[in-house]
């Protein structure tokens, strides 16, 4: 058989293929990480490719304290068996924004996470939504931070990051309320 090279993703799609077919379940595995990896890469570059651009957002009407539940939702597993503590202290009252929910939930995540891995120690992430502010405990300071940032500012808010050095680390983002 004649293969020409056309990407990484179909020579491990069909490494983890033949591993599979011919009974080799770990080197299956392990093509099937590397084909995972490349898909990663893959979504990497693109967010860099797409970084600084203006995109289109699709705005909608946003609970942003549900976008803060989901997003530490899906951030709890970084916290298995950390002594991490979580404060969440959100104003109910608040109104929805006029925002992007998987473009904020992206920015709010990317925060999440940070503040996570900088927290090998352990200690408490806050998380507190309130009008005129949005503080978040962050330590990033990545790509990810400058593709959140991008994020806000195309949603007309701001994105702002104070560190004590030792101590902690804010995040806060800023967003307008109602319609942009």
């Amino acid at each position: 058989m004649d293969y020409r090279p056309v990407g990484l993703k179909p020579f491990a799609e069909y490494l983890e293929h033949r591993l599979g077919k011919a009974g080799d379940t770990e080197g299956a595995g392990v093509a099937g990480k590397i084909r995972r990896e490349v898909d990663h890469m893959t979504d990497l570059v693109r967010e860099i490719t797409q970084f600084g651009r203006p995109g289109s957002l699709r705005r909608i009407p946003t609970n942003l304290n549900g976008r803060l539940e989901f997003c530490l939702a899906l951030a709890r597993a970084r916290m298995a068996g950390r002594d991490i503590r979580v404060a969440f202290e959100v104003d109910p009252a608040l109104p929805p924004a006029a925002l992007d929910p998987h473009e904020i939930s992206k920015v709010f995540l990317n925060v999440i996470v940070n503040a996570l891995e900088a927290m090998e120690a352990g200690g408490t992430l806050t998380l507190r939504r309130r009008r005129a502010e949005q503080g978040l405990k962050d330590s990033g300071t990545g790509l990810g931070v400058a593709t959140a940032r991008s994020v806000v500012e195309q949603h007309g808010g701001r994105m702002d990051i104070r560190s004590q050095l030792g101590r902690d680390t804010q995040a806060r983002v800023l967003l307008p309320l109602g319609a942009p």
